[in-house]
Order: structure tokens, then C-alpha cells, then sequence
């Protein structure tokens, strides 16, 4: 059951980027929250639910401007980024998710460091995707620009060696091009 209504929320969630429907999100946060509650503590899956409902939340909070959401969002990617370490498969995605929410917060002024910290570890991190991983990097990048932080250097730096490295061992020049098509954003 919490497969399906995961899959249906994700359905939504697809209908909802082409349709803007607020419905079609207040739908998805409800199917969300419920598969959340089939994946208790200690279930597998659990920081993933935890991580797409915090966007989900997120994406509300965009549009309402609700600090319910803002809060919520902000504590439910705290828990996926806490079931989520260093290794985890979603960690990269659960650092980000967290840090995109910090980033919108006062928290951003009053500690920006646990943010690069989180956007560091994320994009060092072996194991994610590179679509996740490179998302820290880019969201690192955005923030210490923002705030002229002295680790912007350190951001480009480490984005740069993150794609020579995925770039060197990647098995074609086909999927080589189509990688760096994805992620043009890093060369702009």
C-alpha cells in the first residue's frame, strides 16, 4: 500500500509541475502524509517519504507563503538528512532538500555555516547520484555567492574536480555530452 500511494503521489506530482493545480498539490501532500504514516520509523524507505514530503511542503510554501510549511518542510528534511548519512544513497538528495530549505529561512543569516557543511558533505559524497551531487554543489555555489562567503573559491573548485572526475570515468562520449547537457547550469 505505501508503494502505490507513493507512486500515485508521484503521478501528481508530475500533473501538478504541468498543471499548477493547487488542488493537484494539496492532493499530493495528502497522499504524501499518509504513505509517510505506512513507513514508520525503522521502515526503509522512511527518509525518502520524509525527504518528498518536506519538498512537497516546500513547493506549498512557494505559493502560500505559510510558515506551517515553511517550519514542517524544514523539520522533515532535518529527519531524512538524520536517516540519511554520509553513504546512504539518498544522502546527497537529503542534504540538498534540507539546505534548500534553510536557505530561504532567517537561519541562512544566523548560521550559514551548517548549511555549506551540509551542501559540502553532499556533493563529496561517493555513493548519490550525480544529478543530487551536483545539486549540492550548484545550490553551494548560489548561497556563498549570495552571501560572499569566503567558501565560494572552495565551491566552484570542488564542482569543477566533482566533473572532471564523473566526466573521466564515464564509459562513452556519448554519455559523457549528454551529462554535461543535463548539467550545463555548472559551465554558465
Amino acid at each position: 500500500r505505501d508503494i502505490s500511494l507513493n507512486n500515485l503521489a508521484n503521478a501528481l506530482s508530475k500533473q501538478y509541475d504541468r498543471s499548477g493545480s493547487l488542488e493537484d498539490l494539496k492532493e499530493m501532500i495528502r497522499m504524501r502524509r499518509e504513505c509517510l504514516e505506512l513507513r514508520p520509523p525503522g521502515h526503509p524507505r522512511r527518509g525518502s517519504s520524509l525527504r518528498v514530503l518536506a519538498a512537497a511542503l516546500d513547493v506549498r510554501y512557494n505559493r502560500s507563503g505559510s510558515q506551517d510549511d515553511s517550519e514542517e518542510s524544514t523539520r522533515l528534511a532535518r529527519e531524512s538528512l538524520a536517516l540519511c548519512t554520509f553513504g546512504h544513497p539518498l544522502h546527497a538528495a537529503s542534504a540538498y532538500r534540507l539546505a534548500r530549505c534553510l536557505h530561504r529561512t532567517k537561519y541562512l543569516q544566523e548560521k550559514p555555516g551548517e548549511i555549506f557543511k551540509i551542501l559540502k558533505e553532499g556533493l563529496a559524497d561517493e555513493i548519490p547520484s550525480l544529478k543530487d551531487r551536483i545539486g549540492c554543489g550548484l545550490l553551494w555555489i548560489d548561497v556563498a555567492r549570495e552571501l560572499q562567503h569566503e567558501s565560494l573559491e572552495e565551491a566552484y573548485r570542488q564542482c569543477v574536480r566533482f566533473l572532471r572526475t564523473y566526466l573521466t570515468i564515464g564509459p562513452t562520449a556519448k554519455l559523457q555530452h549528454e551529462a554535461l547537457l543535463r548539467e550545463s547550469r555548472i559551465l554558465s
